[in-house]
């Protein structure tokens, strides 16, 4: 279930630079199980293909081609965010709980289309990350 007041409050904030929680996102400690169990037990070809399975639900062009920038930099350092150890692979990976949520779905090529105006590493993971976030927590 959403926490839709966090993820407004979320989307608010991403929506200036940022670079101001570099180093200051603290991930609680069941989604960093999550995330390190998927780091360290699916491999680069499943999240791929995962990705690519992201982009066949995507509706907008934007969306897709952000999504597609994204997913040729899966086993890069242009999805991994050093300042906050978070690595944009396993935050889509995770993401996938959640396709069959229309309402996710949308949010999710809200922050893709958003991702238009800056693919640092860091905008990829913080926000994926504040999407995640709102749906599993």
């Amino acid at each position: 279930m959403i926490n839709k007041n966090i993820f407004y409050m979320y989307k608010n904030i991403f929506k200036m630079d940022v670079h101001i929680y570099d180093g200051h996102i603290t991930v609680g400690e069941h989604l960093r199980i999550k995330l390190d169990n998927i780091k360290n037990n699916v491999d680069t070809d499943h999240k791929i293909y995962i990705a690519r399975s992201f982009i066949d639900l995507c509706q907008h062009s934007i969306s897709k081609r952000v999504l597609e920038i994204i997913v040729n930099d899966i086993g890069t350092m242009n999805n991994y965010d050093p300042s906050n150890d978070l690595n944009v692979d396993d935050i889509l990976y995770a993401c996938w709980d959640y396709h069959e949520d229309q309402h996710f779905l949308n949010l999710f090529e809200e922050q893709l289309y958003d991702m238009q105006s800056g693919l640092c590493s860091q905008g990829r993971t913080h926000r994926l990350y504040q999407l995640l976030v709102t749906f599993c927590e």
